[in-house]
Protein backbone atom coordinates (compact mmCIF):
# COMPACT_ATOMS: atom_id res chain seq x y z
CA UNK A 1 0.00 0.00 0.00
CA UNK A 2 2.72 2.26 0.47
CA UNK A 3 4.74 1.77 -2.64
CA UNK A 4 3.87 0.22 -6.14
CA UNK A 5 5.82 -2.78 -5.44
CA UNK A 6 4.66 -3.89 -2.10
CA UNK A 7 7.68 -2.62 0.01
CA UNK A 8 7.62 -0.66 3.28
CA UNK A 9 8.85 3.18 2.36
CA UNK A 10 11.58 3.18 4.49
CA UNK A 11 13.74 0.63 2.08
CA UNK A 12 14.24 4.04 -0.14
CA UNK A 13 15.70 6.08 2.33
CA UNK A 14 19.61 6.12 2.30
CA UNK A 15 21.47 7.47 5.08
CA UNK A 16 23.68 10.46 4.32
CA UNK A 17 26.57 12.01 6.26
CA UNK A 18 26.97 15.74 5.86
CA UNK A 19 29.44 17.67 7.60
CA UNK A 20 29.13 21.64 8.59
CA UNK A 21 28.84 24.01 5.77
CA UNK A 22 27.56 21.30 3.25
CA UNK A 23 24.46 22.85 1.40
CA UNK A 24 21.60 20.56 0.49
CA UNK A 25 19.24 22.97 -1.51
CA UNK A 26 20.76 25.71 -3.21
CA UNK A 27 18.57 29.43 -3.43
CA UNK A 28 18.05 29.92 -7.03
CA UNK A 29 18.56 26.98 -8.61
CA UNK A 30 15.56 25.12 -10.44
CA UNK A 31 14.63 21.25 -11.86
CA UNK A 32 16.72 19.69 -8.82
CA UNK A 33 15.79 15.90 -8.81
CA UNK A 34 12.85 15.41 -6.06
CA UNK A 35 13.94 14.11 -3.40
CA UNK A 36 12.91 14.58 0.56
CA UNK A 37 15.92 14.75 3.69
CA UNK A 38 14.59 13.87 6.80
CA UNK A 39 17.43 14.37 9.81
CA UNK A 40 18.08 11.68 11.96
CA UNK A 41 20.39 13.76 14.18
CA UNK A 42 22.65 17.16 14.00
CA UNK A 43 21.08 20.42 12.78
CA UNK A 44 20.58 22.89 9.42
CA UNK A 45 19.83 26.19 8.77
CA UNK A 46 17.21 27.39 5.97
CA UNK A 47 18.47 30.08 4.77
CA UNK A 48 17.83 32.98 1.88
CA UNK A 49 19.71 35.99 0.67
CA UNK A 50 18.68 39.33 1.73
CA UNK A 51 19.36 40.60 -1.77
CA UNK A 52 18.83 38.36 -4.38
CA UNK A 53 22.15 40.03 -6.32
CA UNK A 54 23.97 39.10 -3.11
CA UNK A 55 23.25 35.23 -4.27
CA UNK A 56 25.68 33.60 -7.06
CA UNK A 57 23.25 31.44 -8.60
CA UNK A 58 21.30 34.43 -9.93
CA UNK A 59 24.18 36.25 -10.97
CA UNK A 60 25.80 33.83 -12.63
CA UNK A 61 22.64 32.35 -14.20
CA UNK A 62 22.42 36.04 -16.06
CA UNK A 63 26.35 36.39 -16.62
CA UNK A 64 27.86 33.03 -16.41
CA UNK A 65 30.66 34.28 -19.08
CA UNK A 66 31.47 37.84 -17.97
CA UNK A 67 33.93 38.35 -15.86
CA UNK A 68 32.81 40.98 -14.04
CA UNK A 69 29.90 38.36 -12.77
CA UNK A 70 32.15 37.45 -9.79
CA UNK A 71 33.23 41.07 -9.00
CA UNK A 72 29.57 42.46 -8.96
CA UNK A 73 29.18 42.46 -5.80
CA UNK A 74 27.81 38.81 -5.12
CA UNK A 75 29.83 36.44 -2.51
CA UNK A 76 31.70 34.15 -4.81
CA UNK A 77 30.89 30.55 -4.99
CA UNK A 78 32.59 27.83 -3.69
CA UNK A 79 36.32 27.01 -4.96
CA UNK A 80 35.43 24.66 -8.32
CA UNK A 81 32.56 26.61 -9.05
CA UNK A 82 32.81 28.97 -11.97
CA UNK A 83 36.09 28.90 -11.90
CA UNK A 84 36.89 30.06 -8.38
CA UNK A 85 40.43 29.28 -7.63
CA UNK A 86 41.10 26.99 -4.29
CA UNK A 87 42.58 29.75 -2.25
CA UNK A 88 40.33 32.82 -3.62
CA UNK A 89 39.20 34.70 -1.26
CA UNK A 90 37.02 37.28 -0.68
CA UNK A 91 38.19 41.11 -1.71
CA UNK A 92 35.98 42.74 0.96
CA UNK A 93 34.45 41.58 4.23
CA UNK A 94 31.04 39.41 3.90
CA UNK A 95 28.34 39.74 4.97
CA UNK A 96 28.41 43.20 3.81
CA UNK A 97 25.30 45.50 4.86
CA UNK A 98 22.28 43.85 3.39
CA UNK A 99 23.99 41.34 1.65
CA UNK A 100 24.25 38.24 3.82
CA UNK A 101 22.13 35.32 3.83
CA UNK A 102 19.31 35.10 6.60
CA UNK A 103 18.17 32.04 8.76
CA UNK A 104 15.22 32.08 8.18
CA UNK A 105 14.70 28.34 10.59
CA UNK A 106 16.38 25.72 11.56
CA UNK A 107 15.65 21.97 11.23
CA UNK A 108 16.38 19.54 14.36
CA UNK A 109 16.43 15.57 14.47
CA UNK A 110 13.20 14.78 12.86
CA UNK A 111 12.74 17.78 10.50
CA UNK A 112 12.77 17.49 7.13
CA UNK A 113 12.53 19.55 3.62
CA UNK A 114 12.60 18.94 -0.02
CA UNK A 115 12.92 20.67 -3.42
CA UNK A 116 10.18 22.04 -5.01
CA UNK A 117 10.14 19.35 -7.39
CA UNK A 118 9.32 16.83 -4.18
CA UNK A 119 5.90 18.77 -4.34
CA UNK A 120 5.32 18.52 -8.23
CA UNK A 121 6.19 22.90 -7.86
CA UNK A 122 8.17 24.63 -10.45
CA UNK A 123 10.57 26.93 -10.08
CA UNK A 124 13.86 28.19 -8.19
CA UNK A 125 14.43 26.45 -4.69
CA UNK A 126 12.99 29.40 -2.27
CA UNK A 127 15.97 28.47 0.22
CA UNK A 128 19.38 27.18 0.93
CA UNK A 129 19.62 24.48 3.49
CA UNK A 130 22.70 24.40 4.93
CA UNK A 131 24.32 21.93 7.84
CA UNK A 132 25.01 23.97 10.95
CA UNK A 133 26.17 21.27 13.30
CA UNK A 134 29.70 19.79 13.09
CA UNK A 135 28.14 16.28 11.16
CA UNK A 136 24.42 15.77 10.18
CA UNK A 137 22.79 12.30 9.62
CA UNK A 138 20.29 12.41 7.25
CA UNK A 139 17.98 10.05 5.32
CA UNK A 140 17.50 10.86 2.13
CA UNK A 141 15.10 9.53 -0.74
CA UNK A 142 15.28 10.28 -4.12
CA UNK A 143 15.79 9.12 -7.59
CA UNK A 144 13.62 5.64 -8.66
CA UNK A 145 12.87 4.69 -4.96
CA UNK A 146 11.18 8.20 -4.34
CA UNK A 147 8.97 7.89 -8.27
CA UNK A 148 8.43 4.04 -6.40
CA UNK A 149 6.09 5.69 -3.14
CA UNK A 150 2.49 5.28 -3.58
CA UNK A 151 -0.10 7.93 -4.24
CA UNK A 152 -1.34 7.80 -0.99
CA UNK A 153 1.88 8.43 0.73
CA UNK A 154 3.17 11.12 -1.52
CA UNK A 155 -0.12 12.95 -1.06
CA UNK A 156 0.55 13.08 2.78
CA UNK A 157 4.51 13.55 2.31
CA UNK A 158 3.61 16.84 0.24
CA UNK A 159 0.73 18.36 2.61
CA UNK A 160 3.35 18.04 5.17
CA UNK A 161 6.28 19.10 2.83
CA UNK A 162 3.51 21.88 2.02
CA UNK A 163 2.52 22.76 5.79
CA UNK A 164 6.82 22.91 6.38
CA UNK A 165 7.23 24.81 3.46
CA UNK A 166 4.25 27.67 3.64
CA UNK A 167 5.25 28.09 7.49
CA UNK A 168 8.84 29.17 6.67
CA UNK A 169 7.23 31.40 3.56
CA UNK A 170 5.50 32.97 6.63
CA UNK A 171 8.43 33.17 8.79
CA UNK A 172 10.05 35.08 5.98
CA UNK A 173 7.55 37.81 5.65
CA UNK A 174 8.26 38.90 9.38
CA UNK A 175 11.76 39.45 9.27
CA UNK A 176 12.81 42.63 8.75
CA UNK A 177 14.88 41.96 6.07
CA UNK A 178 12.19 40.96 4.06
CA UNK A 179 9.26 43.07 5.01
CA UNK A 180 7.16 44.30 1.96
CA UNK A 181 9.78 42.33 -0.46
CA UNK A 182 7.05 39.99 -1.54
CA UNK A 183 4.04 42.55 -2.14
CA UNK A 184 6.78 44.88 -4.44
CA UNK A 185 7.94 41.35 -6.50
CA UNK A 186 11.65 41.74 -5.11
CA UNK A 187 11.63 38.08 -4.56
CA UNK A 188 10.05 36.56 -8.27
CA UNK A 189 11.26 32.91 -7.15
CA UNK A 190 9.14 32.28 -4.27
CA UNK A 191 5.97 30.45 -4.66
CA UNK A 192 3.03 31.65 -4.64
CA UNK A 193 1.46 29.85 -1.18
CA UNK A 194 1.32 32.73 1.16
CA UNK A 195 -2.43 33.65 1.19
Amino acid sequence: ENVEDGRHPSVGFELMTYQKGDIILRQGVGGVLPSIYLLRDGQAEVRRFAVPGANPTYVLAMRPLEAASLTSGCRLPRPGIAGVPENAVEEYPFPRQGMEEVTIDRLLPGDSCAPLTALNLRGEEPFSVMISSEECNAYKISGAPFHHLSPKLMKELRSYLMQALNRRLAMMQELPQFTGSLITGDNTTLPSLIP
